[in-house]
């Protein structure tokens, strides 16, 4: 007989939507360009990182063409707050044309 836990550790698992697959792309691909521009930076000067970075590096990098501009801003905006980047890290993804 099966318990409710073995049922649910053994259940098929739904596969994740292309808006779902295209948020994680870009919150991979915000947090790999804020890793090369921290690292590949001189000490004390901020690091930066574009949206067009992200967006390019989702595609080129994780394979999800099709990740907005809105979606690559959001990424790196959840980012900086989560690190706390406010002052080694300059981004345009606050510009006016990305923030809702």
């Amino acid at each position: 007989m099966r318990t409710w836990r073995t049922w649910r550790r053994h259940r098929p698992q739904a596969a994740p939507s292309a808006a779902e697959q295209q948020w994680s792309a870009a919150v991979a691909a915000a947090d790999w360009c804020v890793r090369r521009a921290y690292g590949g930076g001189y000490s004390g000067i901020p690091g930066v990182v574009s949206v067009a970075d992200v967006q390019q590096c989702a595609d080129e990098d994780f394979g999800t063409p099709g990740v907005t501009a809105g979606q690559a801003a959001a990424a790196v905006r959840e980012y900086w707050y989560v690190r706390g980047c406010a002052s080694d890290l300059v981004t345009d993804a606050f510009d006016r044309q990305y923030c809702p």
